[in-house]
């Protein structure tokens, strides 16, 4: 979208969800970290997950791996940054990054990456936890 607009970045993103929907079987299971486009691709899947975390376990994430990378950032400046990329994302025009009606929403705020992975598996085995 950077190259050519976002109405480019749009067209592109339809025609590759018609030539998705085309090859996708039933029992075919996708995944795309990200994948708020999966409203628009793929609207009748079973289950649809949408991962979140509160703005600051986000930014705290995003900021210790910039940190591991050698990057001197600061939290604040992280945190402002994903702030404008939420609203900029969620106020796009095709495929806004918003849970589907019917998705399951996963919020992954305090925890760890096996415990986030044994929450998803929960959710696609029909598993549920009411403990939260």
């Amino acid at each position: 979208n950077k190259t050519h607009g976002d109405r480019a970045g749009d067209d592109v993103l339809r025609q590759v969800a018609d030539v998705f929907r085309s090859a996708c079987r039933g029992m075919d299971t996708v995944y795309r970290k990200g994948g708020e486009e999966f409203v628009v691709v793929l609207p009748g899947a079973d289950l649809k997950i949408f991962l979140d975390a509160s703005v600051d376990e986000r930014a705290r994430r995003r900021h210790d791996e910039l940190l591991r990378q050698g990057e001197a950032v600061h939290f604040a400046e992280v945190r402002e940054a994903l702030v404008r990329r939420d609203r900029q994302d969620r106020e796009r025009p095709v495929a806004p990054l918003v849970a589907a009606a019917d998705a399951v929403v996963l919020d992954t705020t305090g925890l760890t990456i096996p415990q986030a992975i044994e929450r998803l598996l929960d959710l696609v085995h029909g598993r549920s936890d009411d403990s939260g």
